[in-house]
C-alpha cells in the first residue's frame, strides 16, 4: 500500500514538472523498495489474486509499469537512504547516512 502511494505521489510531481516543461520528466520515475514481496505483487497482477486483502485503489501499479510511467527496483534495507528517517540509529550510521542524502547544518554559532 505504501509502495502505491508512493508511486501516486510520484506521479502528481512527475505531472508538475511536465507542466513547467522539465525535460527529465518525459522519463519514468524510479520508486525504491525494500519489500521483494511488494515488489512481486505490483510486477505480476496475477499475485493480486494471492493478496485480496489489498483495496482495489492500491492496485495501479502494474498499469503504471505498462504504461512505462515509473520503474520500480529493490534496494536493501540496510543502504537505504529513508532509514535516516523511519529507525533509530547510532551514532555512526547517522553520520553515514546524512553523509549520503547530504543535510548540512546551516546554522553556525
Amino acid at each position: 500500500m505504501i509502495l502505491s502511494d508512493t508511486a501516486c505521489e510520484a506521479l502528481a510531481q512527475k505531472q508538475l514538472f511536465c507542466e513547467l516543461q522539465i525535460p527529465s520528466s518525459l522519463k519514468p520515475v524510479t520508486v525504491l523498495s525494500d519489500s521483494q514481496s511488494a515488489l512481486d505483487i505490483s510486477r505480476n497482477p496475477a499475485r493480486y489474486r494471492q493478496a485480496n486483502h489489498i483495496d482495489v485503489r492500491y492496485r495501479a501499479i502494474p498499469h503504471y509499469i505498462h504504461d512505462y510511467k515509473i520503474n520500480i527496483n529493490y534496494i536493501p534495507t540496510q543502504p537505504q537512504p529513508a532509514n535516516l528517517f523511519t529507525k533509530a540509529l547510532g551514532s555512526t550510521k547517522h553520520q553515514w547516512f546524512c553523509q549520503l542524502i547530504g543535510p548540512h547544518n546551516g546554522y553556525k554559532i
